[in-house]
């Protein structure tokens, strides 16, 4: 997809702060009250704080590659530093880390800051989840995904492995109908090689051919 830099590949590939910690400090989210899981954007951070400082933080994403490099980045400048410094973490930041979002992929970085400042302010509070409901923006941004998505449909009939959750399927699955939605290879629009991706399908949804997720016909 145009506007993927390395750069932006780099950090879209970066899996080391993917995932969720179960005894999390501070949870941060946007997009994902029971109306809009699996229908926009979303973003959620959990992060364990001692000391004062982040001491790990993990995100989960269902969104475009360019939203999942803006979490890697946001992640990676928060980790290890104080809370309340990791509060002046903006989306400038986020996209100068990222070496330049595309103009109109901005609303990324402001995605994944606002989840990160959620889970932050959850952790000063010492509340459970700090939940945003939509972007500031309250734009919707990129295609919706329902039960009846053939690609939704496709991954989630496959067979679940006992090592992966059904909420990590569910939101991988919306991930990957969202990108297959895209006019170009699925995998370049997750900033993904082909390898990668095949990774990711035998890892949550084995037995699924990578063809399956081929670019669908645009009507016109």
């Amino acid at each position: 997809m145009t506007g993927h830099t390395e750069t932006i590949r780099k950090y879209a590939a970066d899996d080391r702060r993917v995932g969720i910690l179960d005894d999390a400090d501070g949870t941060g989210e946007v997009g994902l009250n029971s109306e809009d899981v699996g229908r926009r954007l979303a973003v959620r951070f959990t992060l364990r704080q001692h000391e004062g400082l982040v001491e790990e933080i993990r995100f989960q994403v269902f969104g475009c590659g360019f939203t999942i490099a803006a979490c890697a980045a946001a992640a990676e400048l928060a980790e290890k530093r104080p809370l309340d410094a990791a509060l002046t973490i903006d989306a400038e930041a986020v996209n100068t880390a990222l070496g330049g979002l595309p103009e109109e992929r901005s609303y990324c970085a402001a995605l994944a800051v606002e989840a990160l400042h959620a889970a932050v302010q959850s952790a000063h509070r010492g509340s459970a989840v700090q939940a945003n409901v939509s972007p500031a923006s309250k734009e919707e941004h990129g295609p919706r995904v329902s039960a009846d998505d053939p690609v939704y449909r496709a991954l989630l009939a496959s067979h679940a492995p006992s090592t992966v959750s059904a909420e990590d399927r569910h939101l991988f699955a919306c991930l990957l109908a969202v990108a297959a939605a895209e006019p170009c290879a699925t995998s370049d629009a997750l900033g993904l090689t082909r390898q990668e991706l095949a990774s990711l399908l035998k890892t949550y949804f084995p037995g699924v051919d990578p063809a399956r997720l081929a670019p669908r016909p645009v009507s016109v």
